[in-house]
């Protein structure tokens, strides 16, 4: 299957496409900055491009079987929520227009103040 991988660069993205690659999956990690995607794989394909811009983000889905959407951020939740709203542009752009297998995954990770001494726990936690 052919996907096509927006945020392919964060935490999430990368696991994505790596776990997709060692199933045999032909990737395309779509990136602002490809220079942040260290990974050599001769099913991966590196393109740059801003979900924002549509032209951009039409060429990259172009061919694809699939999309798989891992775009985040580690901001504020006022600043997550317009991401949910580019991930609803997003499908309102693609997923009527073509026949595909859209997954979009949204998750918030809440990071642990220290307190206390050296031993305190300070790991992220996931909801």
């Amino acid at each position: 299957m052919k996907l096509l991988v927006l945020g392919a660069t964060g935490g999430t993205g990368s696991q994505l496409v790596e776990q997709a690659l060692q199933q045999g999956h032909v990737v395309t990690a779509f990136a602002r900055d490809p220079a942040k995607i260290h990974l050599k794989h001769d099913n991966l394909r590196v393109v740059t491009g801003d979900v924002l811009d549509r032209p951009s983000v039409d060429a990259a889905v172009d061919g694809q079987d699939g999309v798989l959407s891992a775009l985040g951020t580690r901001l504020p939740i006022r600043i997550v929520l317009a991401v949910v709203v580019v991930c609803q542009v997003v499908i309102r752009m693609f997923a009527l227009s073509r026949p595909m297998t859209l997954i979009i995954e949204v998750g918030l990770a809440k990071r642990l103040r220290r307190q206390g001494g050296a031993g305190a726990d300070h790991r992220e936690q996931h909801p």
